[in-house]
């Protein structure tokens, strides 16, 4: 029976060509888009889950206006983040990011490397996960740096970290 179906549609495929070819070209886009369309919602609605309090934390940017059209940035003013922890009583905490890469040094090593700077109060908004310390020593001093495990290996090699 199912031989018979197989047999009738290859059959109607090769009689009728341009048409067959539109349908399966036209599948194939439907299914192509869809699957795009998933993805991106996936992505969208799982972007920062891994962070405790996901759904309550928000990232603010700004447009600027150029002579060749909008350009959506993330790097928003400094004391953004007070004047709308002060505007909206809503905002439990706010946090300031920034990201470039800057030249880091020890005694013995000095590596090129992708620095993202915050303040002091970025582990009341993320719930990052730390190896070796705790959050409240980096919250206390204020030239205090978290490293990544590969950048300490880089840096110190099997050495201890903490405190350098």
């Amino acid at each position: 029976m199912i031989r018979n179906h197989i047999k009738m549609a290859l059959r109607n495929l090769s009689r009728n060509k341009l048409n067959s070819f539109i349908n399966i070209i036209g599948l194939a886009i439907g299914i192509g888009a869809s699957v795009i369309m998933f993805l991106y919602a996936v992505n969208e609605l799982s972007y920062n889950s891994n962070f405790k309090n996901a759904d309550r934390i928000y990232m603010v940017y700004k447009e600027r206006h150029l002579p060749t059209g909008v350009q959506i940035t993330r790097d928003t003013w400094y004391p953004m983040a007070n004047a709308l922890q002060e505007k909206y009583s809503d905002i439990d905490e706010a946090t300031h990011l920034w990201s470039e890469d800057d030249w880091v040094q020890v005694p013995s090593k000095k590596l090129r490397v992708s620095v993202t700077y915050a303040r002091q109060n970025i582990f009341k908004v993320f719930s990052f996960p730390l190896q070796k310390g705790t959050s409240q020593n980096f919250s206390k001093d204020l030239y205090s740096a978290i490293i990544s495990k590969e950048t300490a290996e880089k840096l110190f090699g099997n050495k201890d970290p903490i405190g350098k």
